[in-house]
């Protein structure tokens, strides 16, 4: 059976987590990303994968050919609108008939920040293009621990203060994406805040891991300063890393600890708890602290 699914940003932890929901559920997907999509886990028959880039429109058209549904991941980057206008209006031509667009929980945060207004431009566009959709706004993943909030060497390096938030596993906002696109209708229109059922501030996260997987882990409340200098040391570009340290003073000022219960409407169960994502991902988080 030919997909009739497309899911935007394969590559990335929420997209790899959707193509995973998909093809274990037996349902054909078209996985785009910009290098070719590699995980052993998904070498299957069900999964397509197609080379994407959001600002070649050829790329675009092919995606989309013969699609009917969208799980639609945009990068973080301040060309979010143009990339979403880009891709909604080829979508729009391809006759998609619903799109699941992922956006971010502090789009509600008045004054904005960056990446809340590149994700509330992206929003708009869509909610004006005449083609049903749904709004999924997580909070921040608990995956980051393994990535961006790693306990490098024990320590977990960032100015959140005693900011708490309400993290949220990719696994949990790829199981709304899975429910919503197998049941369009029923969500057409909607938006959700897709949270956990907790919130933590790193103080009690760094005790929780310490507790998992029995290696010292603390938090070191660094300033800004430090914090971007660390950012730039890893790579990171600076208008990211600037971007990045307004998300951190919404954290800092208890502005991301809000706790939402779509994530049960939608799938009729209760989000992930932090403990289990923990002891899930224990031996990534001990080579870590390790390192």
């Amino acid at each position: 059976m030919a997909a009739r699914i497309l899911i935007t940003g394969a590559a990335s932890v929420l997209g790899a987590e959707a193509v995973r929901r998909f093809a274990g559920a037996r349902v054909p997907v078209r996985a785009a990303s910009h290098g070719v999509f590699v995980d052993e886990r998904l070498s299957s028959p069900l999964v397509e994968n197609v080379p994407f880039d959001f600002t070649d429109k050829e790329l675009v058209s092919n995606a989309l050919k013969n699609i009917d549904r969208v799980f639609l991941l945009l990068p973080l980057t301040s060309e979010m609108g143009e990339y979403a206008r880009i891709f909604i209006n080829q979508a729009a031509i391809s006759g998609v008939s619903h799109i699941v667009h992922v956006s971010f929980l502090s789009v509600e945060k008045i004054p904005m920040i960056k990446i809340a207004r590149w994700h509330h431009e992206a929003e708009d566009y869509l909610t004006e293009s005449g083609i049903s959709y749904t709004i999924l706004r997580p909070n921040i993943f608990m995956q980051q621990f393994t990535s961006l909030f790693s306990p490098s060497g024990g320590l977990i390096y960032l100015p959140f203060g005693k900011g708490a938030v309400s993290y949220v596993d990719a696994r949990d906002a790829a199981l709304c994406a899975q429910e919503i696109l197998m049941n369009a209708q029923a969500h057409a229109g909607r938006i959700y805040r897709i949270t956990g059922s907790q919130k933590w501030n790193l103080h009690k996260a760094a005790s929780l891991i310490t507790e998992v997987i029995g290696s010292h882990v603390m938090y070191a409340d660094v300033s800004e300063e430090t914090s971007r200098d660390i950012m730039l040391s890893l790579g990171i570009p600076a208008w990211k890393a600037d971007a990045l340290l307004e998300l951190y003073a919404l954290i800092r000022n208890g502005l991301l600890d809000d706790i939402s219960r779509d994530y049960e409407e939608i799938t009729d169960t209760v989000p992930s708890l932090f403990l289990d994502f923990l002891r899930d991902y224990a031996d990534v988080l001990r080579g870590l602290v390790e390192e």
